[in-house]
């Protein structure tokens, strides 16, 4: 998506902000007027389907209403085919002001479409925006991850506004902003949150963000912003259930064949567990080929050592397969080993950590921790690329001079079987031994097999025409029609999955097996009798 110029309203609103600054440039005075103002764009739960919107307006504007229609169509508002939804609209008191915020869902949408809107009230229209739905992404797609955009001043939040300005003319196909919280250095000053989003008005309005709640975000010593209200009134999000924080804080959905959860780091240690268990919930529902956390605080960071986050959700993270966890809180670079079980594995088997500096003015020193592969501090502001494929994903870290700091690719097997792809809720992946490790049930029934458990004996036993074989977990011996015989690895349980080396059991079970390394894909040839 490339950045589009100001509209007029647009203008007026940065003049607004930027001439009203009071005394010392410290912070900017909001002018609320009947004209919507901070508009954000966020996906609803289904990104295919429904698209929500978020904008701010004076006290006196009680409605609102967005207007609508699909670019290709588009003759201009007023015409007949311009679709309209009216606004869910509330009063709230700030620190400083009572504003209303207005708040918009859109469903029935067409995946994979571009569309025109605008929102407002009669007379009192916002500028002409864009957005667009996820589709099924056959060419795959990208989004860029900014983090701890916080800041005090007008001055600050122009740092911001450039990190994602240089971010998106280097990848101006990104599909979203993926904000790993802090967008404020103090989130119970609304001016703070106005100086956030009016830095980047055109972006906002026209580039969806998936924000994540931080510890700053939630400051509350003066009572004005209860249950994050300053975030969660800035941001139209998805409302998951019983996850145990604050409605709007703790959502997901799917993009192309990626299901991205966001997670709550600041509700405390009680809550943890419910989000835990949310999450297991979450994942269960999705069969998309790749899994990513957003949070705030990291597992696996520099600068604090979250080590009740990271005992309360790394072992789910390790238990659901997630593969990228984006963090923010830590102001420096870092990446992860690949991890599961608090220690380093290879890629494709573990989970990746990632921070991605700062897209802000505050740096911290570096903190050298044993899970860390790097960790940087350039002293500039940084963002994240994530490119998804079929079966790679590749992310790449720049500074706001686009200079590229890191590349991390990520793989994943793709098997077929006689030319059709087979498809599991637990990856195949190459193991430590090199060799590729599949969900046993899945493939052994596939080629014609039986297969019982032994829960007690932790083994299990697959049967065919020709063969009996008996294999236990985490041993290598295998009883193959009574004989024992020895594997070159062992199988393991895996996301409650039976996991086994492919070529030994499909070649029992009357296949070939065939790799292919420039693909990353097994193609099995079954031997029907």
């Amino acid at each position: 998506m490339k950045i589009r110029k100001f509209g007029l309203i647009n203008i007026l609103v940065a003049i607004l902000i930027l001439v009203t600054v009071s005394f010392g440039g410290t912070e900017a005075v909001f002018a609320l007027t009947a004209s919507p103002q901070s508009i954000t764009s966020t996906f609803g739960k289904e990104a295919e389907t429904m698209h929500n919107f978020t904008w701010t307006t004076s006290k006196d504007i009680n409605s609102g209403v967005i207007e609508y229609c699909a670019k290709d169509e588009f003759a201009g508002f007023g015409q007949k085919n311009i679709q309209t939804e009216v606004a869910s609209s509330y009063g709230t008191n700030t620190d400083t002001d009572a504003r209303m915020i207005h708040k918009v869902e859109l469903r029935n949408l067409k995946p994979g479409t571009d569309y025109v809107y605008r929102v407002g009230s009669t007379g009192s229209y916002g500028p002409q925006g864009f957005f667009r739905t996820a589709g099924n992404e056959p060419y795959g797609f990208s989004f860029v991850n900014i983090t701890d955009t916080q800041g005090a001043t007008v001055k600050d939040y122009a740092v911001w506004k450039n990190t994602l300005d240089k971010a998106l003319s280097k990848f101006p196909q990104a599909r979203f902003l993926i904000h790993t919280g802090d967008m404020v250095d103090n989130g119970q000053k609304i001016s703070q949150w106005n100086m956030f989003t009016g830095a980047v008005v055109n972006e906002l309005m026209n580039f969806p963000i998936v924000p994540t709640l931080g510890n700053h975000d939630v400051l509350n010593s003066n009572n004005t912003n209860t249950n994050a209200k300053n975030f969660t009134d800035s941001f139209n999000l998805p409302k998951e259930i019983n996850t145990g924080a604050p409605s709007g804080t703790v959502y997901s959905f799917d993009y192309g064949n990626t299901h991205i959860a966001v997670m709550n780091t600041e509700c405390g240690t009680m809550n943890l567990k419910e989000q835990a268990d949310w999450l297991r919930r979450d994942m269960a529902g999705s069969t998309k080929l790749w899994k990513i956390v957003a949070l705030h605080r990291g597992p696996y960071g520099a600068t604090y050592d979250e080590s009740i986050i990271r005992n309360a959700w790394a072992p789910v993270f390790d238990e659901l397969g997630i593969d990228l966890v984006l963090q923010g809180h830590d102001h420096n670079y870092v990446r992860s080993y690949m991890m599961k079980s608090g220690a380093e594995v290879k890629n494709g088997i573990g989970t990746l950590y990632l921070t991605s500096n700062t897209g802000g003015v505050k740096f911290y020193p570096l903190k050298w921790r044993i899970w860390q592969k790097i960790d940087l501090q350039p002293k500039t502001q940084m963002y994240i690329a994530v490119s998804v494929n079929k079966n790679k994903m590749l992310i790449q870290a720049y500074d706001v001079k686009n200079t590229l700091i890191d590349v991390i690719a990520l793989d994943k097997v793709d098997i077929f079987l006689d030319g059709l792809e087979i498809n599991s809720d637990t990856r195949p992946y190459i193991n430590q031994d090199d060799r590729t490790m599949v969900p046993l049930r899945l493939i052994a029934e596939k080629l014609g097999a039986d297969v019982s458990w032994n829960d007690s004996q932790r083994s299990a036993t697959i049967n065919n025409n020709q063969y009996n074989i008996q294999m236990t977990i985490d041993t290598k011996a295998v009883t193959l029609n009574g004989k024992s015989i020895n594997m070159d690895t062992y199988p393991i349980i895996e996301n409650s999955r039976v996991m086994v080396p492919l070529r030994f059991i499909a070649e029992y079970l009357g296949a070939s097996v065939e790799w292919n390394a420039n693909q990353k894909t097994i193609n099995i040839y079954f031997k029907t009798n």
